[in-house]
């Protein structure tokens, strides 16, 4: 039974892991940007303002810390949200949700050095 399940879990991150491939390539794609090969990026989640001065301040701050760890950024994605549930006191500090796409200055690192450089 254990076999079974694990197996079954390992099927559903697949189709998961794909379809997430997918959506981000999908993307990319919309907004004429070019994802590497599967295993050369990372994908990261962050909550950041939603005053546009503050967010650009912020995207600066993660540039220059991507690049001193041999990072950079390739694009942002605003992860869409459903808020009509919130009240007005959650909607005036909500912030907004954006996926980070990195990927290493050396095209030499594969996934398992990613993975581990970004932890």
């Amino acid at each position: 039974m254990e076999l079974v399940v694990v197996k079954k879990i390992q099927e559903m991150e697949q189709d998961f892991d794909t379809d997430s491939v997918r959506v981000f390539r999908n993307y990319a794609e919309k907004i004429g940007q070019i994802l590497p090969e599967d295993g050369h990026y990372a994908v990261g989640f962050t909550f950041i303002p939603k005053d546009e001065v503050q967010k650009k301040h912020i995207i600066e701050l993660i540039n220059a810390i991507l690049g001193a760890h041999h990072f950079r950024l390739l694009f942002t994605r605003d992860v869409p949200t459903d808020n009509s549930m919130l009240g007005q006191g959650a909607l005036d500090t909500e912030p907004d949700m954006i996926q980070l796409f990195v990927a290493p200055d050396d095209v030499k690192v594969v996934r398992h050095d990613l993975e581990e450089s970004c932890m």
